[in-house]
């Protein structure tokens, strides 16, 4: 559910940003920072210097959501989403996190390799997430074998 708050604050920002600039005060909470990086400078410069809503299809095709789905179903679809999420490794989730974020703050390439070879280190070495590998390993191992003697 904190996803899609965010997702819901990000666009509500965006929009405030658009109707600031309607009203020629400006744009706040970073929008002109983060908005070029998220869907390139012509777009971005459209949507602020226009003060143009955007719509659900359009932050789609811009690359601003990666889903849209009807009221009705943005509850099942967060749940769906944080089932899946909690279903990996809790340390991974974090680190990729920091790791996303470092990389669209530009972050080289080169640091950004070295820093997941590291995170990767981390959590090869956490205990939960040893755990969490080993049962996926051996349900994919388990999955092999039945299909290969179903041949």
């Amino acid at each position: 559910m904190a996803f899609c708050s965010f997702v819901t604050r990000l666009l509500r920002g965006v929009t405030a940003c658009a109707n600031a600039t309607q009203r020629r005060t400006g744009c706040e909470l970073g929008t002109s920072f983060f908005l070029p990086k998220m869907v390139g400078l012509s777009n971005a410069s459209l949507i602020l210097m226009t003060g143009e809503s955007v719509t659900a299809n359009e932050a789609f095709r811009l690359g601003l959501v990666s889903k849209v789905v009807p009221d009705t179903q943005l509850e099942a679809v967060c749940v769906d989403i944080a089932q899946k999420m909690l279903g990996t490794s809790a340390l991974g989730l974090v680190l990729t996190k920091r790791q996303l974020t470092a990389a669209a703050d530009g972050q080289s390439l080169q640091a950004a390799i070295h820093t997941e070879d590291v995170r990767q280190l981390l959590c090869l070495n956490d205990g939960p997430t040893q755990r969490f590998t080993a049962d996926k390993s051996r349900r994919f191992i388990e999955a092999a074998k039945k299909k290969a003697a179903k041949l």
